[in-house]
């Protein structure tokens, strides 16, 4: 997240940086400093994260009951036990 708080004191300088971080060039760095993709999509052409693998929708996911989840947690925590 990026954003000017009410109260800065060097609001232009923090206008700036948010301007750069929303450029495309700024989109650049992000994406290859921070491996984050960007918001801009034509950023990413010709880059290792053009190949990254498109999802066109991510299957329906059903939060599990109570029981499971207490099920699992503990199984995990046995796991972890172990080693």
């Amino acid at each position: 997240f990026l954003g000017i708080p009410e109260y800065c004191k060097q609001c232009a300088a923090a206008e700036e940086l948010v301007n750069l971080m929303l450029s495309e060039e700024g989109q650049k760095i992000l994406m290859e400093k921070n491996y984050m993709f960007p918001v801009i999509k034509k950023v990413m052409a010709q880059t290792p994260f053009e190949r990254v693998l498109k999802i066109d929708h991510l299957q329906p996911f059903q939060i599990p009951a109570s029981q499971t989840v207490e099920e699992n947690l503990n199984q995990w925590a046995q796991i972890r036990r172990q080693n």
